[in-house]
């Protein structure tokens, strides 16, 4: 069989041919992500920020396919360690976190009532206050669960990561990155600008057709 080659155009450029400066296009535009795209940002937009007592988060986004990770932090390789991933899985949506207390069998998860993968915007607001997780689609029905007593605090490296990741930490609920196209997304209120709050190098920018 022979191997599959991805060409990807350089940092800054975009287009069939890569012929566009993502910096001379409206750079308000939603993102495309195929799967292989994934982004980098401090956790707290300006800032890193490796202990959170809580959690505020808000993407717009939409999608046909059945699972993807949208934001995902992580605190080691697998998901024994510290994370927090927001995804969607099986057409719904499912807010996952570990704070060092739950094992690969018995993650914490809330998921959502509403299927999400029809090719549709949908908004989803998911808050979490140490051990107490919320999750909203659309502004509807609240979803609320705790995950296990112990510790409050997540610990990570102070990444957010949209998209998913090259190497998502094993054990995840969710391990397929995401395919579809991502239009905002706020940080504990405030927004977060995927081109111009970018952290280091990430890989190439695509824009989503309307």
């Amino acid at each position: 069989m022979l191997n599959r080659v991805e060409c990807r155009c350089p940092t800054g450029f975009i287009g069939k041919n890569c012929e566009k400066r993502y910096d001379h296009v409206d750079r308000d535009q939603p993102l495309q992500f195929d799967g292989l795209t994934y982004l980098s940002y401090p956790n707290e937009v300006t800032r890193k920020q490796k202990g959170q007592q809580r959690n505020s988060l808000k993407v717009m986004f939409r999608t046909s396919d059945p699972d993807g990770i949208l934001l995902l932090q992580r605190g080691g390789d697998s998901a024994i360690d510290d994370y927090l991933s927001l995804a969607i899985s099986n057409g719904f949506v499912e807010f996952s976190y570990n704070l060092g207390k739950q094992d690969p069998g018995n993650l914490h998860i809330i998921r959502s009532k509403e299927r999400v993968n029809d090719d549709d915007w949908h908004e989803i607001y998911v808050e979490r206050y140490q051990r107490k997780g919320s999750l909203k689609v659309d502004g509807g029905q609240e979803v609320v669960g705790d995950s296990l007593e112990g510790t409050k605090q997540l610990d990570t490296d102070g990444l957010l990561w949209i998209g998913g990741h090259m190497s998502l930490p094993w054990y995840l609920p969710t391990t397929k990155n995401f395919v579809g196209c991502i239009d905002t997304v706020e940080v504990n209120g405030v927004h977060l600008h995927l081109l111009d709050d970018k952290y280091g190098r990430s890989s190439s920018i695509a824009f989503c057709t309307l």
